[in-house]
């Protein structure tokens, strides 16, 4: 007589477990279901489970799904493998364009904090005695040049007109 589902079921379950048993113990896993188990594990001083279950995979084909294919199984995790490195190169593509205009953008900062500095720099240096007495000269000869030439346009006008 043939099994039934959930015979064959039990029987997969039971055969799987007793290859699993020696792990289990080894590894202090807590039972809590007919064939699942949480593993305890320190990551960082806390202790983290992993949960380990044993599942049947359909073996034959169904109204509603197929039987399981480990070929379609592995190419299906593997398109999503390559789908999520896929995302991951593009997200760091996207941090590092982000970073590099940062780094751009704090380049051009430091530049104009430098030009800054230099005019006051300048500023400083000819609000000195030096600077005060240099300002001056250059406005007492620019003064003088602009009276001279005013003198003389004055002069040239007189003569084109002559004097009263």
């Amino acid at each position: 007589m043939a099994m039934n589902v959930n015979e064959v079921r039990a029987s997969v379950r039971e055969y799987v477990v007793g290859k699993m048993e020696d792990f289990l113990a080894a590894n202090d896993a807590i039972q809590f279901d007919d064939a699942s188990w949480a593993i305890p594990v320190s990551v960082d001083g806390m202790t983290v489970y992993a949960e380990v279950s044993v599942k049947t995979k359909a073996w034959k084909d169904t109204k509603t799904s197929p039987a399981f294919n480990p070929e379609t199984a592995i190419a299906k995790w593997e398109a999503e493998k390559e789908e999520k490195a896929q995302k991951a190169a593009e997200k760091a593509a996207r941090e590092a364009a982000r970073q590099a205009k940062e780094e751009e953008a704090a380049a051009r900062r430091a530049r104009a904090d430098e030009l800054r500095e230099e005019a006051a720099e300048r500023a400083r240096r000819n609000d000195s005695v030096a600077g005060r007495v240099k300002n001056t000269a250059i406005s007492t000869a620019t003064r003088q040049i602009v009276t001279n030439i005013t003198k003389n346009l004055t002069k040239v006008i007189s003569g084109l007109f002559g004097k009263k």
